[in-house]
């Protein structure tokens, strides 16, 4: 450099880059968000400024390699500038989407013995499902038959990887199926004999259940004297 007249060297600044000065920005750690939801104001630590500098004169944003699945994606530079002054040395981090929450609970159901099971549904108790999702497969139950109340399970039900399902259960009831039991008609005895065995016929036996499963026998009406009285379960 010549200074009217006077042939000097070159000058470099301490600490600086092609004249620059460094300035070291990290991107911060463990910044995340819920499926579905709105990315943040990503957030940075920047060291490294002179004078009277100070983060103000950063201009610009962070942003990310695109995806909205659940998974890590990496925060870049983007935008991000500190002036000519400035030579910026950046440091990424990674940001995560985490699954969102969704609760379902089981409808209570029932049926009667040796019916169908019904279908079972369920509904959203706690958070929702974005536009265009949908639930797979079905609920179950606790295998049986008899009459009892059975828990109904989450089965195979599903929402995918970007969501987290919580189930509340329920019961399926299986209700007594009716049988019809009609007393045969005219059945006697002679004053003073010993009671005969009181018949009936019974309809609506489900499978491979027969008569056999009756455990009880008619009864009637108390007297002993000559006239009619009622035959009763």
């Amino acid at each position: 450099v010549n200074i009217h007249g006077v042939s000097c060297g070159s000058v470099m600044v301490a600490g600086t880059t092609s004249g620059k000065i460094d300035l070291t920005l990290t991107a911060n750690p463990n910044q995340s968000k819920v499926f579905g939801s709105t990315d943040q104001l990503f957030t940075y630590t920047a060291t490294g400024f002179v004078g009277g500098d100070d983060v103000s004169i950063i201009t610009g944003i962070l942003t990310r390699t695109t995806g909205e699945s659940v998974g890590i994606y990496a925060i870049t530079k983007g935008t991000i500038d500190a002036g000519i002054k400035y030579k910026i040395n950046f440091i990424p981090a990674n940001f995560g989407i985490t699954a969102k929450a969704i609760t379902i609970t089981a409808d209570a159901k029932s049926k009667i013995y040796a019916d169908a099971d019904p279908t079972f549904t369920s509904q959203i108790t706690s958070g929702a499902l974005e536009s265009g999702d949908a639930f797979s497969g079905s609920l179950s139950r606790v295998s049986g038959e008899s009459v009892a109340n059975y828990p109904i399970t989450v089965g195979t039900v599903a929402a995918g990887a970007n969501y987290s399902v919580s189930f509340v259960p329920s019961n399926l009831a299986i209700m007594p199926k009716t049988l019809t039991i009609n007393v045969d008609a005219n059945q006697s005895k002679t004053y003073g004999a010993s009671e005969p065995t009181f018949t009936y016929q019974a309809t609506g036996f489900e499978g491979a259940d027969s008569r056999s499963i009756i455990i009880v026998s008619l009864a009637r009406a108390a007297g002993e004297t000559v006239g009619d009285y009622a035959i009763n379960q």
